[in-house]
């Protein structure tokens, strides 16, 4: 009802969602809904997902079927890469010379999608290139003390914003061990904050105007930190997060961040024993 009332046929409404590849279910049921609402013709509904992402088991191709089952009509449109012509406009303006003088170099980034504003040629065509952005990430976070990598493996699965309280009632709760480093064994050599601190200097996280919370700089780099937690430990290790979550936090923290719990858990849920969780 709210959303009828400010969608009016004199104030139409556009919504744009972006990544919904990493929305969760109850997120993408309230999608479902408003698509589903055939009473309401003054919203429209724009959503973009990486398509190499989405196959026909994701929850978002899922949620799409069964919205154009209900003879809803839903209009895709695949958008393509950038065209060598568009990369040499864009670099041309970006370092502020002639598309004559960035050709060779836009060229090359377009084929190998591993730039260098100050460029050698010929050593860029002997690189080889990164396949993609997330395993430069990867290899990254790869090479930080252990400490942050472990850290980020944690807070990756809180979602891409995350609060210092959280961060702290999971590793004081829960014995990661077979999992992360052992809690203790952090501080030792650092504090919570300074794992954070280096994570920021190196362009992973950034703080929020709050001091207490914090995000990833891009959504990339989540993903990238959710690749360090090994496939066939993933399911059980988001569970034990979100059951610690659930019995540590206030019913205050709880009410927040009631939707990371409830993915948390839902997403390891088929690979624990049976549990009546409400």
């Amino acid at each position: 009802n709210f959303v009828r009332a400010i969608c009016r046929p004199c104030h139409p409404v556009v919504l744009f969602l972006d990544d919904i590849q990493w929305a969760d279910q109850a997120s993408l049921e309230v999608i479902r809904t408003l698509l589903m609402d055939k009473e309401n013709s003054s919203l429209l509904i724009i959503g973009s997902y990486r398509s190499d992402e989405v196959d026909a088991d994701h929850p978002v191709a899922t949620m799409l079927d069964s919205v154009q089952n209900e003879k809803v009509e839903i209009t895709k449109i695949n958008v393509g890469n950038l065209s060598v012509d568009a990369v040499n406009y864009m670099i041309s303006d970006l370092l502020c010379e002639s598309i004559d003088v960035v050709d060779s170099l836009a060229k090359t980034v377009h084929h190998k999608t591993h730039g260098n504003w100050e460029w050698d040629l010929d050593r860029i065509k002997e690189k080889v290139a990164t396949k993609n952005v997330v395993d430069l990430l990867l290899s990254k976070m790869k090479t930080l003390p252990h400490q942050v990598r472990e850290a980020m493996k944690l807070v990756a699965c809180l979602g891409s914003f995350f609060e210092l309280s959280m961060l702290k009632i999971i590793m004081s709760s829960y014995d990661f061990s077979q999992y992360v480093d052992a809690p203790e064994s952090w501080e030792n050599d650092f504090k919570i904050e300074n794992i954070l601190e280096i994570a920021i200097n190196e362009g992973l996280i950034e703080k929020l105007d709050n001091e207490t919370s914090y995000k990833f700089a891009h959504d990339e780099i989540q993903r990238a930190a959710c690749l360090l937690i090994p496939e066939n430990e993933s399911s059980i290790f988001r569970y034990k997060i979100g059951r610690t979550l659930l019995e540590k936090l206030t019913k205050k923290q709880l009410d927040k961040n009631l939707f990371v719990v409830v993915d948390l858990l839902s997403v390891g849920g088929s690979s624990t024993e049976p549990e009546n969780i409400q």
